[in-house]
């Protein structure tokens, strides 16, 4: 009896052993498993940190490039603008010397043209001095003529 009751002792003593030995290898797996979801963890969090970092440079680059283009754009419409300007301001001038130019033309006509009448008027005169003269002699001769006709 006494060796049933040993033997009975060691076989649950080798039963719990097992049995602990299964619970502590489980739980050396549960804990391996754990470890390994942890650097998994780790490492995904680290990936997913590179990531939104990779992501917010590429995002500021974008932004730096697109205000690089808006300012490149502002500065074109800028010197556009001034080309207009100073286009117009061109037009305009060339009008105005194109007006002027006309207006001298016109001037100078204007003076040609009282430059001729001023001459027409001096011809006139002239003619009618001459008529004046001619006109006296002829009136001196036929009072002569009638004076002398009478004295006969």
């Amino acid at each position: 009896m006494s060796t049933s009751i040993v033997q009975l002792f060691q076989f649950l003593a080798s039963q719990t052993l097992i049995q602990v030995h299964v619970f502590l290898s489980h739980f050396l797996w549960i804990k391996q498993h754990q470890y390994t979801q942890q650097v998994d963890f780790a490492q995904s969090k680290s990936e997913l940190q590179l990531m939104a970092k990779n992501d917010l440079a590429m995002i500021k680059a974008e932004n730096e490039r697109l205000v690089t283009e808006v300012e490149r754009l502002k500065q074109r419409l800028r010197e556009e603008i001034t080309r207009t300007q100073a286009g117009v301001r061109l037009d305009l001038n060339l009008e105005k010397g194109r007006m002027r130019e006309e207006s001298s033309k016109q001037e100078l006509k204007i003076k040609e043209v009282d430059t001729r009448i001023e001459q027409e008027i001096a011809n006139l005169k002239t003619n009618i001095q001459a008529s004046k003269a001619t006109t006296l002699q002829y009136l001196v001769g036929f009072g002569v003529s009638i004076s002398s006709f009478r004295c006969k």
